[in-house]
């Protein structure tokens, strides 16, 4: 079994700016949309 991880908002502050989470959640989205397994 796989142990879970918990990143809390001061552990992501500075990987990316909002827009790239954005544009990432919108890319799972067309994926998805387009016939990839979601995971």
């Amino acid at each position: 079994m796989t142990d879970t991880l918990f990143l809390t908002s001061a552990d992501v502050d500075d990987l990316a700016e909002p827009a790239v989470y954005v544009a990432a959640v919108g890319d799972g989205y067309r994926q998805v949309g387009e016939g990839a397994p979601a995971e």
